[in-house]
C-alpha cells in the first residue's frame, strides 16, 4: 500500500491496465474495466475487488450503470457489453460500429451515448434495444458527458469539442481553442464544463453548449491530463481513479466544497480547491501525489 498526501494506492483484482471506472451514488458499489476484457467490481468502496467474466477479449475503455443492476461497458472493435444483474453476466450487444469505443454515459435508463475512433457517436433512446450512429469528425473522440438530459459534450484528439442542446439529435463544433488532444470532459451543470488534455491544457466553459466560449486555463501542468471530476458540496466524498498496472488511487475528502479530484498524467495527481464563493480559482493547482510512472485515469463516474 502506498500513501502520499492523502492518496492511497489500492491493489485490484487484476494486473491488466484499467481504463474506465464507475461508482454508484452510494460510493460503495463500483466497477472498473480494462485491457483484454477485464472487469472488476467492489461492493465496499474499493476495500476488496473481484473479477467478473466479461465474455470478450477486447480492451474495454468505459463503463456506466443506470441502476444497481443494469450496466454498460464499451471497448475496441465496436464492443458494447450489457448486464442486467450487476455484472454477474455480461452479454455483447450488436451495434453498427467497428470503431474502438472509448466512453459511454447515460442520462436516464433509456437514453445513452457512446463515442469512439473516427469521430463516431452512438446513441440509444430505448434503453439500448437499438443504437443509432453519427460521425462528427475524423479524430478519435475520447469522452462524453451530459448535464441533465439535453446538454452534452464530446471531446477528442486534435482539440475536437462538440456540444448538443437537444439530447444528441444535433451536435455543434464548439471550438476548444486548442489543437491539443482532449482526453476527458466533465459537466458541472448545464452552463459549466471542464475538459482536460495533453500538455496540461484545460479548457473551461461558462454558457450553454451552443452559446458560450471556451477559455484555456493555466493549470501549471505540462504532462498529459487524463481525467477530471468535480465533487458536489458535501461533507465527505471519495474519488477512485483507475491507474495502469491494475492499481487504484483513492482520496477521501472531509470538507468538500465543489472540489475536484482528477488531474492525472506523467505519474502526478493534482487537486484543486475552488473558492468558497463558487467562482473557480483557476490557479494554483497543487500536486497531491508523486507516484512514479504514467497515470492514466478515468474520472469518477456516477456520483452526481
Amino acid at each position: 500500500m502506498f500513501r502520499d498526501s492523502g492518496w492511497v494506492v489500492q491493489p485490484s483484482a487484476t494486473q491488466r491496465n484499467l481504463h474506465g471506472v464507475f461508482f454508484q451514488a452510494d460510493g460503495q458499489s463500483g466497477w472498473a474495466v480494462g485491457d483484454a476484457g477485464a472487469i472488476i467490481h467492489t461492493g465496499n468502496a474499493g476495500a476488496q475487488w473481484s473479477s467478473q467474466a466479461s465474455r470478450t477479449s477486447y480492451n474495454l475503455n468505459g463503463v456506466w450503470f443506470t441502476s444497481a443492476d443494469e450496466g454498460w461497458a464499451v471497448g475496441n472493435f465496436g464492443t458494447l457489453m450489457h448486464t442486467t444483474d450487476a455484472g454477474a453476466n455480461w452479454n455483447r450487444v450488436a451495434v453498427n460500429a467497428s470503431e474502438n469505443l472509448t466512453d459511454v454515459c447515460f442520462t436516464d435508463p433509456d437514453t445513452g451515448f457512446a463515442c469512439g475512433s473516427a469521430g463516431v457517436v452512438l446513441n440509444t433512446v430505448d434503453g439500448g434495444a437499438s443504437w443509432g450512429r453519427t460521425t462528427l469528425t475524423t479524430f478519435t473522440l475520447r469522452s462524453v458527458s451530459f448535464a441533465g438530459a439535453r446538454f452534452g459534450w464530446v471531446v477528442g484528439d486534435g482539440g475536437a469539442l462538440f456540444g448538443t442542446i437537444d439530447r444528441g439529435v444535433s451536435w455543434a463544433d464548439d471550438g476548444a481553442g486548442t489543437t491539443q488532444a482532449l482526453k476527458a470532459v466533465w459537466r458541472r451543470r448545464a452552463e459549466s464544463a471542464w475538459a482536460v488534455g495533453s500538455q496540461g491544457v484545460a479548457p473551461l466553459t461558462t454558457g450553454t453548449p451552443t452559446s458560450f466560449g471556451w477559455s484555456l486555463v493555466n493549470t501549471g501542468a505540462f504532462n498529459q491530463l487524463e481525467g477530471v471530476h468535480f465533487h458536489p458540496a458535501q461533507r465527505r466524498r471519495r474519488a477512485v481513479l483507475a491507474v495502469p498496472g491494475g492499481a487504484f488511487q483513492q482520496h477521501a475528502q472531509r470538507r468538500v466544497l465543489r472540489r475536484h479530484a482528477a488531474r492525472l498524467g506523467g505519474g502526478r495527481c493534482r487537486h484543486h480547491r475552488p473558492h468558497r464563493g463558487g467562482r473557480p480559482r483557476l490557479t494554483p493547482w497543487a500536486r497531491t501525489t508523486r507516484r512514479a510512472g504514467r497515470c492514466g485515469c478515468e474520472r469518477l463516474r456516477g456520483v452526481p
